[in-house]
């Protein structure tokens, strides 16, 4: 199972309780992370790494600070200032995985997962290239 995460430095404590709790509802399956990421120091990786190794799982960095950028001249009316760079990296997951990877699940970093999420992961999306659920903090009342 896939699982992809899109944070920069700050985020790394909130990361590692969001890893620990789907670590926590794996049900023996194996999973691989893959953090999204702008700015990560290598000793945060690095700690990350060690634990989601050490629970015999496994987790790719991928630095986007230069792609970002590159975006960031190419769709400015994407860069507004509404939504932060971190929460900008999503749109960077095909791009970014290996082709291989058909299929993956993004979490926000501070998603608490309380059970399994084989259910989810599995969900028939049947023609639909993606399946999501609404923010409801970004839409104006």
């Amino acid at each position: 199972m896939h699982i992809v995460y899109g944070v920069n430095e700050a985020f790394m404590p909130i990361l590692a309780v969001s890893l620990s709790s789907l670590l926590l509802h794996a049900e023996g399956e194996a999973l691989h992370f893959h953090i999204l990421s702008l700015g990560i120091e290598e000793e945060s990786k690095e700690k990350l790494r060690q634990y989601v190794e050490t629970e015999g799982q496994k987790i790719s960095f991928y630095d986007l600070e230069e792609k970002f950028s590159e975006w960031k001249e190419k769709l400015p009316a994407l860069f507004t200032g509404k939504f932060s760079k971190a929460t900008l990296l999503r749109l960077f997951i095909p791009s970014t995985l290996p082709e291989t990877i058909t299929k993956a699940l993004y979490l926000d970093a501070d998603t608490v997962v309380l059970q399994s999420i084989l259910p989810l992961y599995h969900l028939k999306l049947g023609d639909k290239l993606l399946g999501m659920a609404p923010e409801p903090s970004i839409y104006k009342k």
